[in-house]
């Protein structure tokens, strides 16, 4: 019977709730965290999602003792009153913890799969704990195909792309075979721009910039064709 002890706790984290319970000792101070869910695309908030708040640290494993559990109002905002020991802070750090919507993610971790988001803290700041701030991005995934129309001797080329003119990111790098065509499928955010990116070395060592922009649909084909 001891043996199912652990399975069962770790049934309870994936249903979001521990069982585990952080108890505050010592010098323990009413701390409020206070945070917003919501579509960056559109500022709409998430209603009645759990956040819950929880300490971690390497010992734990996956049982990590929870510090309370909150749903979001119909904006998106949530809020927690909860005794904790700032000085809990030189050993753990408390993540504010929540499952993301079906569809949706943190710009950090944008691959769609429906998994915990969260934001972790290491230092106590009352200031900080109340400016919680989680952009959830409608994710989908569209087709880039790049079609070879020009004779230009390339060295390499190198491919990107991003949108909010945030964090690009590298999809593609080929030294050789230009002549050939290239078809890509990236994840990305849909509803607003993803601005491509496509950059040519040349054997002389000159570059030349390709870009074009496009906006990727939710629950439909998305393609984009290239000319290089």
């Amino acid at each position: 019977m001891k043996h199912l002890i652990p399975l069962v706790c770790i049934l309870c984290i994936s249903f979001f709730s521990s069982c585990l319970k952080a108890k505050c000792t010592g010098n323990c101070i009413t701390t409020t965290f206070r945070g917003r869910i919501y579509d960056a695309t559109t500022n709409r908030g998430f209603d009645k999602i759990k956040v819950r708040a929880i300490w971690s640290n390497q010992s734990q494993s996956y049982l990590y003792p929870e510090v309370a559990i909150v749903k979001t109002n119909g904006d998106g905002w949530f809020e927690m009153n909860v005794k904790i020991n700032p000085d809990d802070f030189n050993s753990k750090s408390l993540n504010i913890q929540f499952e993301a919507p079906n569809g949706f993610e943190l710009r950090g971790n944008l691959d769609g799969n429906h998994f915990y988001s969260d934001k972790s803290f290491y230092d106590y700041d009352p200031v900080t704990f109340q400016q919680i701030d989680f952009k959830l991005y409608p994710v989908t995934t569209a087709k880039i195909q790049l079609i070879r129309t020009q004779t230009d001797a390339m060295k390499q080329f190198n491919l990107s792309y991003n949108f909010n003119n945030e964090y690009p990111t590298n999809f593609g790098y080929q030294f050789n075979n230009f002549n050939l065509n290239y078809e890509y499928t990236i994840i990305t955010t849909a509803d607003i721009y993803t601005r491509i990116t496509l950059e040519k070395t040349s054997m002389t060592g000159s570059k030349i910039i390709i870009s074009d922009s496009a906006i990727f649909r939710r629950n439909q084909t998305n393609n984009l064709q290239i000319n290089y």
